[in-house]
């Protein structure tokens, strides 16, 4: 019967030390890795949480940068279009010029000459503004739309559309300006009058899509510090807590083997007694 005790005593104490150690192993990973979830037997539910938090995480990330792209894509639309209405701009003051009986026929060529330059000037521009291979101001019939969210609703995208922002002197009205006599010019004025507020009312909807796209980049960089914070929650560790129960363990384990030393020897001499 003590042989048999004996041998009980140190298949507790085995299972007690390996059970120690391996409290060890854990504690000292988690806090090598800073992650309270080293495999998915620790929280089987955390760490389904933790992955789902991560796909969040980087889905509102990738909008983020959408968005900013889709910032870079609008100013390179609002550029074009100031270099246009400084064009315009100037090509009305020379049709105010051109309409005043101070200046003769032959000024009026010139001016004409102006601003026909000016005109071939803002088609150019408005042909060669382009984001990616895509025209951005001659009036594309495409509607642009910009995922700013990770879910499947209209509410998580902004769209808007490129033919409401054609800038050419065709879609301007301003495309037959002539300035060489004096009742053409009086003419053009009001054409120009209404190149400068179809060109207004884009870089209004420019403006606007702009500001949208600042909002929803500053409600994403929110909502992927509170995701974070959720994700911190199931999988982090608590250094603290982790810190004291691996000092536990290595007393525990100590202990074990300690105790498991002397009845293994306690043991040993038995065994030689009886044999």
């Amino acid at each position: 019967m003590a042989k048999i005790r004996g041998l009980q005593t140190n298949m507790m104490s085995i299972r007690d030390s390996r059970k120690s150690i391996n409290e060890v192993t854990k504690s000292t990973q988690r806090l090598a890795s800073g992650s309270r979830i080293a495999s998915a037997s620790d929280d089987v539910a955390g760490q389904s949480s933790a992955v789902s938090s991560e796909a969040k995480i980087r889905g509102k990330i990738q909008a983020g940068r959408n968005a900013t792209d889709a910032v870079s894509m609008l100013q390179i639309m609002d550029g074009g279009m100031q270099e246009i209405g400084e064009m315009i701009v100037r090509v009305r003051e020379l049709a105010i010029n051109s309409a005043s009986d101070t200046v003769s026929d032959i000024e009026r060529e010139m001016i004409d000459l102006e601003s026909k330059g000016l005109l071939r000037e803002v088609s150019r521009i408005a042909k060669t503004s382009n984001y990616l291979n895509q025209n951005l101001l001659v009036g594309d019939e495409r509607k642009l739309r910009i995922k700013i969210d990770t879910g499947g609703t209209s509410n998580d995208s902004i769209s808007f559309d490129l033919k409401d922002m054609a800038q050419t002197p065709y879609a301007l009205g301003v495309s037959d300006v002539s300035l060489t006599r004096q009742h053409r010019a009086t003419i053009s004025l009001a054409k120009l009058d209404y190149a400068l507020t179809a060109l207004g009312d884009s870089r209004a909807k420019v403006g606007g899509t702009l500001k949208r796209l600042s909002s929803a980049n500053s409600k994403l960089s929110n909502d992927v510090v509170q995701e974070s914070k959720v994700k911190s929650n199931y999988e982090d560790v608590d250094y603290a807590s982790e810190s004291a129960k691996l000092t536990s363990s290595k007393i525990q384990a100590n202990a074990s083997q300690a105790v498991l030393a002397q009845s293994v020897g306690s043991g040993m001499d038995y065994i030689k007694l009886i044999d």
